[in-house]
């Protein structure tokens, strides 16, 4: 079964039209579809990140929790299906926290936050999607993306948020 995203303009309204993702064509342009971002940070600073499977688009890369908005679905309600398919997480409405969007071509990526004290050996990895996880400090997820091991694209939406996680954490240094 193909999955079908919703398609947004520049506004952000629905234009009623879908995108069969795998498409040969890309999204035309002035059209853009939604993705999530979730970032999963314990309250002493700890980034979650996972380590995407081999066989997928920037296989054995690291990145955070997220994925495309299905058609007829919300970004909240994406954001909670991914957090829960991907690591087994299943956080309340009240400690969802949306920190903003970031645009690129053809996608708009919503990012959300999730304070939680994660414990790693509790979390029930997708097998077919994620292969590892960590818990790294934002310093750890810098190196990280210097060597070229992190999604650009994830690392892109940490740096626009990273300030607004330390303010949310109520740390010095984040």
């Amino acid at each position: 079964m193909c999955e079908l995203w919703d398609l947004y303009d520049i506004h952000r309204d629905p234009t009623g039209e879908t995108w069969e993702r795998g498409s040969r064509e890309p999204i035309p342009q002035g059209l853009y579809h939604v993705i999530v971002s979730i970032w999963t940070v314990t309250p002493d600073g700890r980034v979650l990140i996972t380590k995407r499977h081999d066989k997928k688009s920037f296989g054995g890369l690291w990145e955070n929790t997220g994925g495309a908005v299905v058609a007829g679905e919300t970004s909240v309600q994406a954001a909670f299906r991914e957090l829960l398919e991907e690591t087994g997480l299943s956080p309340s409405r009240k400690e969802m926290l949306l920190l903003g969007e970031v645009w690129h071509p053809g996608s708009i990526i919503d990012a959300y936050m999730y304070v939680k004290d994660v414990k790693l050996d509790e979390l029930k990895l997708q097998k077919d999607e994620v292969v590892d996880a960590r818990l790294m400090l934002p310093s750890d997820i810098d190196e990280i993306h210097r060597r070229g091991d992190m999604v650009p694209s994830v690392y892109k939406t940490f740096c626009c948020y990273r300030d607004n996680m330390k303010e949310v954490l109520g740390l010095d240094s984040f």
